[in-house]
């Protein structure tokens, strides 16, 4: 599995280089390509409620795949930082912190095709690799290596730069630990995406 997504950064960096440098034919590009920048709320949910969202950030590429001028597929490269505030004992708590490398794969549809301006809805899935997690306490390891899950969002495009908003969701229990309680991903992004 780890093989894979390594397979994959490499082909989608390759791609993302061969666009910024102009190699090959110019038809073959067929869409746009640029970078992310978002800022994010998460949290973990699960068995555990009583967990509080905290800050994060989103930073990356992306490469979309223009189907038709109503269609399009879109992947990327990101560095995405998750988590949330644990109570602990008392009136202690802790903050959890995963940063991962992901790779999302969304179809992205135009809704609304307006003069210099477009409104659109996306959703596919993504993959994420464990890079590292922290707290106060230290570097825990019951922290599972990979998250997968599903990813919607909804936005506006100007010319250069596109403004919208993404809910992820993870499916796998991050808590690799006996204990009963279930913590999965769930991010709320605010996302600008600035085309070359």
């Amino acid at each position: 599995m780890k093989s894979l997504f390594f397979m994959m950064v490499i082909i989608l960096f390759q791609s993302f280089t061969c666009s910024l440098f102009a190699c090959g034919s110019e038809e073959r590009t067929g869409g746009e390509r640029g970078l992310i920048l978002g800022f994010s709320g998460s949290n973990f949910v699960g068995s555990e409620t009583n967990n509080k969202i905290i800050p994060g950030i989103t930073l990356g590429f992306y490469q979309n795949y223009n189907i038709n001028h109503r269609f399009g597929l879109e992947t990327g490269l990101l560095f995405t930082t998750k988590g949330s505030r644990l109570d602990a004992v008392g009136d202690l708590y802790m903050h959890q912190i995963i940063t991962y490398l992901e790779v999302p794969v969304l179809a992205e549809w135009i809704l609304i095709p307006i003069e210099k301006r477009e409104i659109f809805l996306a959703g596919g899935a993504f993959f994420g690799v464990k890079l590292l997690a922290f707290n106060e306490v230290g570097f825990p390891d019951e922290i599972h290596r990979f998250d997968v899950g599903v990813n919607l969002g909804v936005g506006v495009k100007l010319r250069h730069v596109s403004y919208g908003i993404e809910v992820k969701r993870g499916f796998l229990n991050i808590d690799k630990s006996e204990s009963p309680a279930i913590y999965k991903n769930l991010s709320l992004s605010l996302i600008a995406r600035i085309s070359f």
